[in-house]
């Protein structure tokens, strides 16, 4: 089960709120970035795009707490589970989680 540090209306860095940016269309949040800070368990925060790239530029250990090798084998491992047929990652990728008319019984 993924632990979440904080919410996404603070950035876990600089304990800021999303930033907001005029467009065409109005005022638009920013919303922050989920930040793996360990991904065996997985554990993430929520940043600014600026505090990310500062934590991986400087680097702040405190919000680096894996491995060499640990995203990719994560987001490789994620990919496999992805291609299960059925599964659902809940992100819009991977399978429907509705079986196709081939695995339905009747």
């Amino acid at each position: 089960m993924t632990k979440y540090w904080g919410n996404p209306d603070r950035c876990m860095v600089c304990f800021e709120e999303p930033e907001v940016e005029q467009t065409w269309k109005g005022q638009t949040r920013v919303e922050l970035v989920k930040h793996h800070m360990s991904y065996f368990p997985e554990e993430i925060a929520y940043v600014h795009y600026e505090c990310h790239k500062k934590i991986h530029d400087v680097p702040l250990h405190t919000f680096i707490q894996y491995q060499e090798g640990d995203a990719r084998k994560f987001y490789d491992m994620k990919k496999d589970k992805e291609e299960l047929p059925g599964w659902s990652s809940g992100y819009g990728g991977g399978g429907s989680g509705i079986a196709n008319k081939d695995q339905i019984k009747r």
